[in-house]
């Protein structure tokens, strides 16, 4: 820092700036140079100017060789994985020392603080690059590591950061070259990676647990939504909220038919439980095999209601005489509406997980603090619809966090409860065969986020 300014202004300010940001004192100066105390006040007051002898004293006081080193910001999980703890660059060894940051912010400070210890330099993700060169006054170099595919199964349910992943460098900053293919439903998620054609998939948890019951060896290893099932339904359907309880506004379904996504499906086995807990016997639940298909039900009148996700609500009020009739948070308080799930033998591929984990992460944030930029990405990566769509879709269930908190867990354990009264699964489940938390533990180490809300 202060042989690098001794070029760009004199060196009676460079030395001043040195000493503050080093927090010394002339006196403490003189001390480790051994140069006499009148001297560097007269040199500091511009009053002498300093032989080259004593430049280089001072230099190599406050620029020691032994201590040249070259700052890396990153994910702790990479930093852990470095081997190499010194490199030679043009004829001179340089340490390397590790500063941990899992977002933007950290980042910021991170790279503040590694200059202010007297790096050389700074490495980080190309996204942040660009930032910090505007921050500090020493090189910016970037890390660029080798790609891994993933494969990556997902949902047209486009508040999950499946859509923000694609269409933003986050994945391969990472090293992680993805592989994306569209599903359908979470059952059929499952079955593909029953057939080993996926890695990871974004998926509700109800179709989990059936799978492991059926004998798979999944795992959920982070979170992403809670509370994304909603109801619709025509004109006829007066909502939940002009009445005193859910037992009487159901009662506008007797003897009819309420749509959902397939059998197994998080929207479907909520609807189940729902029915059969007031009583419900003369309802029919309809499936599709695909949530797009409930719009084009409802309007031909196969069915009263639909139950989806909260696009199913924006596309009603958009392009059909239904409307909303049972808001996210009225149905089943923090239900996983979806989880990043993986086959457990994937958990071997630590580092690869660990980046896809802190990408969901940073996308995760990125919707709780700047929806608008979010669905701007979204509506051009889906390309069928536009941002205000998004952004609907966003506020009508704003509950988004990458974290498996307590109540994310308890919640998907008392659907384990559910699904066997209901006969979905053959025996219950134990929540240490359904999650695997330890990896988004250590990058989510905060309280969760699921109750922030997003920016509006």
């Amino acid at each position: 820092m202060l042989s690098k300014r001794i070029f760009e202004t004199d060196f009676t300010t460079a030395l001043h700036e040195e000493l503050e940001r080093k927090n010394l004192t002339v006196r403490e100066l003189a001390d480790h140079t051994g140069i006499p105390v009148s001297t560097l006040y007269k040199i500091t007051l511009g009053e002498r100017d300093p032989r080259l002898s004593t430049i280089k004293k001072i230099v190599a006081v406050l620029e020691p060789e032994r201590n040249r080193f070259i700052a890396i910001i990153a994910a702790k999980f990479l930093l852990d994985a470095l081997e190499i703890r010194e490199v030679d660059f043009q004829g001179k060894k340089f340490g390397i020392r590790g500063y941990s940051a899992n977002s933007l912010e950290e980042c910021i400070i991170a790279a503040a603080r590694a200059e202010k210890d007297g790096a050389s330099g700074v490495i980080c993700a190309p996204i942040l690059a660009s930032i910090v060169e505007k921050i500090v006054d020493i090189p910016v170099g970037m890390l660029r590591p080798e790609l891994s595919v993933l494969r990556i199964g997902h949902l047209s349910t486009m508040y999950h950061t499946a859509f923000l992943l694609r269409g933003t460098q986050l994945l391969a900053d990472r090293g992680i070259d993805a592989s994306w293919k569209l599903f359908p439903s979470g059952p059929d998620i499952i079955n593909a990676m029953q057939a080993g054609t996926l890695d990871l998939g974004y998926i509700g948890l109800p179709p989990v647990i059936i799978g492991i019951d059926r004998g798979l060896s999944l795992a959920c290893i982070a979170g992403g939504h809670v509370e994304g099932t909603i109801i619709v339904a025509g004109e006829g359907i007066t909502p939940l909220a002009e009445y005193s309880s859910m037992s009487e506004f159901l009662t506008q379904f007797s003897g009819k038919a309420i749509g959902t996504p397939p059998k197994g499906s998080i929207h479907d086995v909520i609807v189940n439980e729902l029915l059969r807990e007031h009583g419900m016997r003369d309802v029919t639940v309809k499936n599709y095999p695909w949530a797009d298909f409930l719009s084009d039900a409802l309007q031909q009148e196969e069915i009263v209601a639909a139950a989806g996700t909260p696009a199913l609500a924006v596309t009603a009020r958009r392009y059909s005489n239904t409307h909303l009739v049972v808001q996210p948070d009225r149905l089943w308080p923090f239900n996983p509406s979806y989880g990043i799930v993986v086959m457990r033998q994937m958990l071997e591929n630590r580092d690869l997980l660990m980046g896809f984990l802190s990408a969901h992460e940073a996308a995760s944030e990125m919707i709780r603090h700047d929806p608008v930029a979010c669905a701007r990405i979204v509506a051009k990566t889906t390309g069928m619809v536009d941002e205000s769509f998004v952004m609907e879709t966003y506020r009508i269930s704003p509950k988004y966090c990458a974290a498996l908190p307590p109540e994310y867990i308890a919640s998907t354990m008392k659907f384990v409860r559910t699904l066997h009264e209901l006969g979905y699964i053959s025996q219950p489940v134990s929540e240490h065969a359904i999650f695997a938390p330890s990896l988004i533990r250590k990058i989510h180490r905060e309280s969760h986020h699921y109750n922030d809300g997003i920016a509006i």
